[in-house]
This record gives C-alpha cells, sequence and structure tokens, in this order.
C-alpha cells in the first residue's frame, strides 16, 4: 500500500533548484523511517 506523505515547503524549494535525485532518496528515506515507527512511540504522535 503507498501512502501518500506530505513534504515541507522548504524541501520543495530544494527539489526545484538543485538535482532531484539525492532529494530523492532522502525522502524515501524519511518515509522508511516514519513507517518503521512503533504506533506506541510517543514522537510518532507529532507527525
Amino acid at each position: 500500500m503507498v501512502q501518500r506523505i506530505r513534504i515541507p515547503w522548504s524541501v520543495a524549494v530544494l527539489m526545484r533548484r538543485d538535482s532531484h535525485l539525492p532529494m530523492l532518496d532522502l525522502i524515501e528515506q524519511l518515509a522508511s523511517d516514519y513507517d518503521a515507527l512503533d504506533a506506541t512511540d510517543a514522537r510518532s504522535a507529532r507527525l
């Protein structure tokens, strides 16, 4: 199942200005880290 993630404004600006491939790698890593968060972890409530 594909989840939609919100890309922060600052990241979107960087994606337009610089090469997009390194930024896409970063976004994939952030999405993977988000998916790996335990639902009982208090930090996940702020996301």
